[in-house]
Formats: C-alpha cells, structure tokens, sequence
C-alpha cells in the first residue's frame, strides 16, 4: 500500500504549538526532561521561546518556500491522504495565505474553519465508517476547529449589519440560512466574505469575534457565485447569478466599478499572474473617432478574467476605469457550450476553459484566439473544474467521472498526423468556426479524441494509401453500434506497412499485443481519489506541495459527491518510460 511522504515541517513547523500549551509550558520528551535538569536553569528558559519564534517564523505568509522543481518538472505524482468530512454539498474553499486555516462553504449554510496544519500532522484519523468507499491512502482526517451558519440578513437590517429602528417593520428574532456559494478569506485570516442565496455579502470577522456579521454588502439581486479579493486586498470582485460583474471598495463598502459585457450568470472570476502591462494592445488601445485610448490608471495592474454560464470568456483590464473587456470567441457562432471554470498558466500567456460538451479550450491570451480543443473520452461529462500546474505543461481536468491530469505536450504530440478520426459537430482552427465535418473531412490538428477500442468481433482494415479507414466496408459516420468507437489509423500508434494490413480482434475485445509496434499513447493519467460527481473548487497552496478537492453543484444542475479531499503534490524528474 501507498504511504504518504512524512510530515513537511518546512512549510508548517514543529508538532510544538505556538501558544504553548494549557498550562502555559512547552512538552517535552522523557529524554529531554532528564536532560533539562542537569542544564542550566537559563538553558531551559530560552529553549521554549526559540521554538516559539521558529514556528512563528514557518507561519508568517511572506517566507513560504515553493517546493523544489514544481516548474521544471516533467510530470506529477498527486496522490490523496486525507478527507474533510461534510454532510453536504461543499460548494467553495478558501485559504490564508500561508494554509494555516482553509475555510469550506457548504450547501447546508456553514460556514466550516479546518486547521490545515493539524490536518497534515494527522491528529485525528478517520474512522471505518468515513473510510469506506474512499482510497486506501486516504487515512487521515480534517480537523474541524469551529462553524458558524451564513445567515441571510432581511432588508431592515442596516448596512453595518444592526437593525432598523423600525417600529411598524421589526426585524425578525432569527435571520434565515442561505447556502454559501461563494467565499474568500483574507491572508491572514482577519476577516472573510461569503456570498449568500439573496445577493448579499457578508463580512465576517474571523480572528476576534469569530462568526459574527460586521458589515453586509448591498448590490445584487440573486445568489453571488463568486467573490475574489484583489490582489492588494483592498477590494473584492463579486459575480452574481444577476448578471453583473461589481468591484468593492472595502474601506468604504461602495461600488466602485460595474464591468460590462456580462450576459449570463457569473461562474469565476480569477487574476492574472502576470500584470496587464505584460498586454499592451489587448485592451482599450485603438484610436476611435479620433480620440486616443484611455490612459491606464492608479488601479491594481492586472487582467481579470471572468466567465459567465452561457460560455463567454471575458477580459477585463482593472487600469482603464471604463470596465468594458475583451471578449475570447470560440466559434464564429459565439454561442459555444456552458463554462463554470477558467483557469489562467501558470505564465499568465495562456487561458483553459472548460466546456460542457467534455472539451477544454485553450486561448492565447496575447493574440485573444482560440489555439486548440482538448477533447476527453465521449463518456466523461461535461468539465465542471480545471486548473494549471505550475510547470506550464499540465492541466488538471475534473469532470463528472474523474479528475485526469493532461499533458499537454503528449496531446500535441499525438495530434500532429493528418489521419485523426473526424471530430462530430464543430471544428475549431486558428479561432475560427469551419462548420460540419464531413466523413471525409478531418479535424484540426489541436482536436483529438481519446480511443477507445472495439468491443465487439470486427475487423479493422488500415490501408496507408486510402484517404479514410473503412470497417468492413462501412463509412466512418454510421453503420456502427453506439457502443463501438473509431481508433485512429496513425503511423505512431498501430503498425503500418506498404501494403493493406489487417489487425483481427478477437471476441474477448480488445487488439493483441502484436498488432501494435508501441503502445497507444494516452495523454492523460488519473488522480486516485475522486469517483462521481461534480467538483466545485480544486485548491493548491503557495508553497504548491498540497492540493484539495471539493464536490458540489454550487447551486447548478449535477450530483456531487460531498468529499473533500486533500493531496501530496510530488513533482517527477523525469517522464515514465
């Protein structure tokens, strides 16, 4: 059985807490304590405050250590150790900056506080019963350190959260639950913000007076599904089901911006890692009617991305205060599927979007087109989550069935014959729509499917000199079972000779071994721990050693699976042979 690699004390310090314990003295071992008394008494004083400030020191957010070769690295080994365990839908997380606390939202409206850094040590153990169904490795569990209800304050309350002196109107004694769709939390856990089903946003005060409301938000009309502080955590970006994109001043609590172009329900929001001066001509930079381009002002220098559930990609640059953005087509229709995650590379020149039609696009944020479609297997479901890694070469893609973690550079690799299957419905090159695809038309070299051998006692003839494959003399678009898929005839997966070669396979399924001069290459591996359902969030930490997993529908249609799980992230050297 797989074992996790041992506690990082790098990250989150000694087992020793930095409060001390109950009685105000620091534990120490047996050893250590015969040890102690033949020390000087000054020896035995200064030992507990030098550990004090060594884990003080590992907890502060400006000295986190990223993990040696996480951007240089040819792969990932993500394997789970741990499950925080809810009853319900966990619609979002939230961490501070060093992971010291992760805060989740869930579809019961609690708002849950874990100390992440008991969680690694392993301080508490999950029993049989929460075992069950989940992967051997998954051993520990998430330590729960308090909870409170995201209460859905009525209109009479004012702005700071008390009561109107309404004597014909009074406040009720109880304030309703709302599901938390939505949070964030400050880097040092000062104080957090949730979203909640009416449009509010509450302000929470987290680290003295914990859970309780100091200040409510007023400017949408329906659920917020997103909230994103910026980077200079002076503001907030909240997204709504309403239709609307609002920056927050949260030194005033007044809107400051309403960004433009938003046609549906806000699904995320995200900045950009480099700054928008890295992109001089993507915004707001051509001379119209004879009047120059606005000059950039004092605001945060960078892009924010957002998307919305009818599919739109937008861009918007937090310089120019005119809050008009740059739409990513991804067809000439503009109407692609569904999207309720984006995610930025990890040098900021590339955008993955996931699609309902179990696609990723991936856009060139510089040139604002569409370069390629990742295709998954037909039965995988539509993308709910994706995420890049670090080394600018990894995508994590979770879906209804699984997590896959792509290597993009196997997909482009195996994408670069001219005898791929032809992709059903749409094809997309260079950022344009070409249409239907013919039987005898073949996609773009960015769309790949993934194949999937036949099942049942066919025949498959591969002649290099035909245009298209036949089987058994039936075209590639019908006379086929559904259950039946194509596997492309290319020279790196499946033998070929100068003459019409035939690869039997036999009533069991499935091709023999010599019928292939190497193994089919499959572009993706599977990340253990996840089964079914949707995932609403993925989190990876600064120091990008641990990663966590969160399923639920965040109010939209799906089944999730209410698991939170958390993960080493182990970078490899060098690719499996």
């Amino acid at each position: 059985m797989w074992q996790p690699p041992p506690y990082d004390e790098e990250l989150f310090g000694s087992d020793v807490d930095a409060e001390g314990s109950e009685d105000g003295e620091y534990e120490v071992e047996d050893d250590d304590q015969v040890d102690a008394q033949e020390a000087p008494l000054s020896a035995g004083v200064e030992e507990p405050m030098e550990v004090e400030e060594e884990v003080n020191r590992e907890y502060d957010s400006g000295e986190i250590t990223v993990q040696e070769h996480v951007g240089d690295c040819a792969g990932y080994e993500i394997d789970p150790f741990a499950s925080l365990v809810h009853p319900t839908n966990v619609n979002c997380m939230a961490a501070t900056r060093n992971m010291r606390w992760l805060f989740t939202g869930g579809d019961d409206g609690f708002i849950r506080k874990f100390d992440f850094a008991a969680t690694i040590r392993g301080e508490q153990l999950l029993t049989q019963t929460q075992r069950h169904g989940l992967v051997d490795s998954i051993e520990k569990a998430g330590v729960l350190v308090s909870a409170w209800e995201n209460e859905e304050f009525p209109s009479t309350y004012t702005a700071d959260g008390l009561p109107a002196l309404d004597p014909d109107n009074p406040p009720p004694l109880a304030a309703d639950w709302s599901p938390v769709y939505s949070i964030d939390v400050h880097s040092e856990a000062h104080w957090c913000l949730t979203g909640c089903k009416s449009g509010n946003i509450n302000l929470w005060s987290i680290r003295h007076d914990e859970g309780h409301c100091q200040h409510i938000l007023h400017g949408h009309n329906n659920a917020v599904s997103v909230l994103r502080i910026t980077p200079g955590e002076r503001g907030v970006i909240s997204g709504s089901w309403d239709r609307t994109l609002l920056r927050w001043d949260l030194n005033t609590g007044e809107i400051i911006r309403s960004f433009q172009g938003v046609t549906s329900q806000v699904t995320s929001v995200s900045f950009s890692p480099s700054p928008a001066s890295c992109y001089p001509d993507l915004i707001n930079t051509e001379v119209v009617n004879g009047m120059d381009a606005l000059a950039p002002s004092a605001a945060e220098d960078s892009l924010l991305m957002a998307t919305s559930y009818d599919g739109a990609v937008l861009l918007f640059d937090q310089r120019h205060p005119s809050g008009i953005g740059r739409k990513l087509v991804a067809s000439m229709s503009g109407a692609p599927p569904w999207t309720v995650s984006a995610s930025w590379s990890a040098d900021g020149r590339r955008i993955y979007c996931g699609r309902r039609n179990a696609t990723v696009d991936e856009f060139d944020v510089a040139e604002g087109r569409l370069i390629r479609t990742i295709r998954l297997p037909r039965d995988s479901g539509p993308v709910s989550y994706v995420t890049a890694l670090p080394n600018n070469r990894h995508l994590l893609c979770a879906s209804q069935d699984i997590i896959r973690l792509w290597d993009l550079d196997l997909t482009t690799d195996s994408s670069q014959t001219q005898r791929d299957v032809p992709a059903p419905a749409q094809s997309v090159t260079d950022g344009r729509e070409t249409g239907q695809s013919s039987t005898s038309s073949s996609p773009p070299a960015s769309a790949i499917s993934t194949p999937k051998l036949p099942t049942a006692g066919l025949t498959l003839f591969l002649d290099e000199a035909m245009g298209t494959d036949s089987v058994l003399g039936a075209s590639l678009s019908g006379g086929m079972d559904s259950d039946t898929a194509l596997v492309p005839a290319t020279g790196g997966m499946l033998g070929m000779s100068e003459e019409p070669e035939k690869a039997e396979v036999n009533g069991k399924g499935g091709f023999q071994e010599e019928d292939f001069d190497t193994a089919p290459v499959v572009p993706f591996t599977i990340v253990p721990g996840h089964n079914s359902g949707v995932v609403s969030s993925i989190l990876i930490d600064p120091s990008k050693r641990y990663l966590i997993s969160a399923s639920g529908t965040r109010g939209w249609d799906g089944v999730a699976s209410n698991l939170c799980l958390v993960y080493y992230v182990n970078p490899t050297l060098r690719a499996e042979e």
